[in-house]
């Protein structure tokens, strides 16, 4: 194998020193997720081959990657066209997103989609306009994989594209036939690229990024190193954490501690996301931080815990101290264009209460108060967004994160045993027990 030249080293020496900055922050941040990237587009744009590349890239670079199997050649349902080959292709991929989801969310750094939920209704779209599938149907498909639920947690959607000319020819460089195929002829692949085209127009919107790459007239090098150079941008911007803020002068936090969120101002104030580091930096930003307070429905019960020492700053008020709720930072990931600021608070408070416990809890904000602390700071930098989520203990199952929170620590208190415990609350733990769970500590 010939070695590389110059001009193709300094490329690979640029992406091995971002990889080495990337996994040198990671080590210290230790993020809760996987950076999760869906491939999908024309047959033969080169999908495969720069999945190849990207992962033996990662993988030699130290990253822990894991590709979800592409099952569209094992279907057993062997006509292309029938809806329920690319119903069962889909939610395979679904189910394997969701066990990485919830099972496995620690264990990865990237998580790879070899034609997943966007690729799926691209076919569904294609299937509908030559009326193999209904209205109806395509409408729930369409709305089933692209739930929220599901959509969110995908990262970057690489659409990769390539004329039906430059497919055809890709495809019959190896091959000993000129016979056309089901799938690569020339009709169904300008009718699929139209499908693409338009899926991407209407529902880049549902994922967080969405990128478009035609291959025509690239090289597969080119497309590898770019898709490369994006993911380990995506990367970087995971350890480093952009959280939501608002600007100190669109709230109005008066004197008090505990105020309506109406009265606060958060809900009409534009929310700004930044990176955590320069956003703790200013006393001009303040963070909302969205957090639960797990009780019974008649509320003699909470569930209660205490940090880790790695999962505290020094200078942290969580620090030895019992807190009465879960919860934390929004982070950038939390919002999408249609997004409320109230419908932000809601999904950050449930991917907390999914990452912190393994708790699956849609809030309403029913029951709520914001808590201001102002008693190390006249101008606190964090506010709190406290609400009540009512759980049935007997049936509820927690599993608390070992890295956030101290071995056993996490334990459900009766109401009794708080009059005469040891226990030491920080402020907004105060505020709760008085505020919300309308409990008196002695």
């Amino acid at each position: 194998m010939s070695s590389p030249t110059l001009e193709q080293l300094k490329p690979i020496e640029y992406l091995e020193q971002v990889a080495k900055s990337v996994l040198r922050a990671k080590r210290d941040v230790l993020p809760r997720r996987p950076v999760i990237i869906e491939f999908c587009g024309t047959p033969k744009a080169g999908k495969s081959s720069c999945i190849n590349s990207l992962v033996i890239f990662l993988k030699r670079n130290g990253f822990r990657v894991k590709v979800f199997t592409e099952r569209a050649s094992v279907c057993p349902v062997g006509n292309k066209f029938d809806p329920n080959f690319n119903v069962w292709t889909a939610c395979h991929a679904l189910a394997e997103l969701a066990e990485v989801v919830s099972n496995e969310s620690r264990r990865h750094d990237v998580v790879v989609l070899d034609r997943g939920l966007f690729d799926s209704v691209c076919w569904f779209r294609w299937q509908l306009a030559r009326r193999h599938l209904d209205q109806e149907h395509f409408d729930l498909f369409r709305e089933f994989f692209f739930a929220n639920r599901w959509s969110s947690r995908i990262d970057i959607v690489y659409i990769l594209t390539a004329s039906p000319e430059t497919a055809l020819e890709r495809e019959y460089a190896t091959l000993l036939t000129r016979k056309y195929g089901s799938v690569m002829n020339p009709r169904v692949l300008s009718t699929y690229n139209n499908a693409i085209a338009e899926c991407a127009e209407l529902y880049r919107s549902r994922f967080r990024d969405v990128r478009s790459v035609d291959t025509s007239n690239l090289r597969q090098n080119d497309v590898s190193y770019t898709v490369t150079t994006d993911i380990l941008q995506a990367l970087d911007e995971l350890v480093s954490e952009r959280v939501g803020y608002f600007h100190r002068n669109d709230l109005s936090l008066g004197d008090e501690t505990v105020l309506d969120i109406a009265d606060s101002g958060m809900l009409r104030a534009k929310m700004h996301f930044g990176h955590r580091a320069e956003v703790e930096a200013s006393s001009d930003y303040v963070q909302p931080i969205p957090v639960a307070v797990l009780t019974s429905e008649s509320r003699d019960r909470t569930l209660i815990v205490r940090k880790s020492k790695g999962a505290t700053s020094p200078t942290s008020a969580e620090k030895g101290k019992d807190l009465f709720y879960f919860g934390g930072h929004v982070r950038a990931e939390d919002a999408t264009p249609y997004f409320s600021n109230m419908d932000i608070f809601g999904h950050t408070l449930q991917r907390e209460l999914k990452e912190e416990l393994g708790f699956d809890y849609i809030p309403d904000f029913v029951e709520s108060i914001c808590i201001v602390d102002r008693s190390k700071e006249p101008k606190p930098r964090h506010i709190a967004i406290a609400t009540v989520c009512v759980v049935d203990f007997e049936s509820a199952e927690f599993s608390g994160d070992e890295k956030e929170f101290r071995d056993r620590s996490l334990v459900v208190l009766p109401e009794r045993e708080l009059r005469f415990s040891k226990l030491s609350p920080e402020r907004w733990s105060q505020a709760i027990i008085e505020r919300l769970l309308k409990w008196v500590f002695l």
